[in-house]
């Protein structure tokens, strides 16, 4: 790991903590100086055409490195193991909102009513840490190698903790913004300093970057774009296709 590309690392992982902090904020729309809808649209938008444009082509890049790290054994499936940890990611993250989260018997309320308990509370926003954790970490020691894909890598992640934050908001209430939003970007922090101070065998690496990347279209596509309804379709269309454009030229 050399200096420099810690140090893109850490510039690439501030806007990870503003992107937390800001989205945690109950007024952030207003503090933008747009509606919340609006800039929701135009984030899940770019979540989306980085899910669709590069996270996919990273599953398969992934699979071929997989089979690349054994070829004297026999992989099971032909390294398409890959895309099964990428879809234990998506249901899992689908599944922990739903089972927490989501209006039982057509009942809907705030955040404050619709989680079970303080310790489901904590164990959820545990694994939100661990998950905002691994993003950091992928940014020091993931696949991307340029200054310009890292830059991209960030971005998207950054509008991703955008959203993902306002939803943890409107989820946990006040105690979030108070102190939960503050435990996830120490979170982003301490996975940096682990991809500084630590590598990952490509081995299991492999199939965990397959897992998060699952976890992220889960995000993209349920999450972000649940929050954008109402919203914009103009704006989430553009910033599709502006971030797919970018996107393309980088690669």
């Amino acid at each position: 790991m050399t200096l420099l590309r810690a140090l893109e690392a850490l510039v690439g992982v501030i806007p990870f903590c503003i992107a937390l902090l800001l989205g945690a904020r109950k007024n952030f729309g207003t503090s933008l100086g747009t509606k919340g809808s609006e800039f929701l649209s135009a984030a899940a938008g770019a979540a989306v055409a980085y899910a669709f444009v590069h996270i996919l082509p990273v599953l398969e890049r992934t699979r071929f490195l997989l089979l690349r790290e054994v070829p004297d054994r026999s992989l099971p499936l032909d390294g398409l193991g890959v895309y099964l940890f990428a879809m234990a990611g998506f249901v899992g993250f689908y599944g922990v909102d739903q089972a927490l989260f989501r209006p039982r018997n057509g009942r809907h309320g705030d955040g404050h009513d619709r989680s079970a308990s303080r310790l489901t509370r904590g164990l959820h926003l545990s694994g939100v840490g661990v998950y905002v954790g691994l993003l950091a970490y992928f940014l020091v020691r993931g696949t991307e190698r340029t200054a310009s894909g890292m830059a991209l890598y960030a971005g998207a992640m950054a509008l991703h903790l955008l959203s993902l934050s306002h939803t943890l908001r409107k989820q946990h209430g006040d105690a979030y913004e108070r102190a939960g939003v503050r435990i996830l970007a120490g979170c982003v922090l301490v996975g940096w300093v682990c991809g500084v101070l630590w590598a990952i065998p490509h081995l299991p690496m492999l199939p965990l970057i397959a897992l998060v990347a699952g976890a992220i279209l889960a995000s993209a596509m349920v999450t972000e774009l649940s929050e954008a309804q109402g919203g914009h379709f103009l704006l989430f269309a553009g910033s599709a296709a502006a971030y797919a454009g970018l996107l393309l030229v980088a690669h």
